[in-house]
């Protein structure tokens, strides 16, 4: 049992021939980098199945081609680093009072590692590797909420300025530069003519969420602004 465990941590080229063995290297990446979309797909990121596959699978390729070749130097693989590096950047989102993707980026950049070490001939430690990613970003998630606690929302409503519609547009471009999604956000009521209330729900219990009720402020189509239940003279 031992020395299965050592052989299937050891390179499967040495007891698996060509070109069966690039063959089922290319099956093995594509699988880990499947495992870990899966997880990211679950979470609704932009980075899913398809794309981390994609990343794996070419970068155990690009290994393959390398050693192919005759590469000893690690070119091809300092070239996946760089090349890698770019896509995760082209990931990452600045906004006004944070940024967000560095996890996505993080996760692109660790499953192009999976796919050079696979391309190597080490499906096994790839594997192991793709499932201890997997229980890292599990893991982080249960402890950001032990430690953080859960999001306890809080309904606001705003009373607007109809402005031609521009004010809805302008509320839209606020929530935009938060990396987080403000769940129950209804469509307009109209209030009079030119008054309209929208309510949206955030989350009242960490101060990045808070930040975004001082971004809504400083809309001056925003007439007032009400957490949890209307004035009566303002209920629709």
């Amino acid at each position: 049992m031992h020395n299965l465990f050592l052989k299937l941590a050891g390179d499967w080229g040495l007891f698996i021939p060509q070109p069966a063995a690039n063959g089922v290297l290319a099956l093995i990446a594509a699988l880990c980098g499947a495992l870990v979309g899966m997880e990211r797909e679950k979470k609704d990121k932009p980075t899913g199945i398809r794309t981390l596959t994609l990343v794996c699978l070419g970068s155990a390729v690009f290994t393959m081609v390398s050693g192919l070749n005759g590469d000893t130097s690690g070119r091809v693989i300092a070239q996946i680093v760089s090349g890698v590096g770019f896509l995760g950047a082209g990931a990452i989102i600045h906004r006004r009072f944070s940024v967000a993707g560095m996890t996505t980026a993080a996760t692109i950049w660790m499953t192009a590692a999976i796919g050079t070490v696979i391309g190597l001939g080490y499906a096994g430690s790839g594997i192991g590797i793709s499932l201890f990613v997997l229980g890292v970003l599990t893991l982080t998630t249960f402890l950001e909420r032990a430690f953080l606690g859960n999001c306890h929302f809080s309904e606001l409503h705003l009373v607007c300025a109809v402005d031609g519609g521009k004010t809805i547009l302008k509320i839209e471009q606020v929530l935009e530069e938060f990396p987080f999604e403000f769940p129950g956000t209804g469509t307009p009521d109209t209030v009079d003519g030119d008054k309209l209330t929208i309510t949206l729900r955030y989350c009242s219990t960490h101060k990045i969420h808070r930040g975004v009720l001082v971004r809504l402020a400083e809309i001056p189509e925003i007439l007032e602004m009400h957490r949890g239940v209307l004035p009566a003279t303002k209920q629709v």
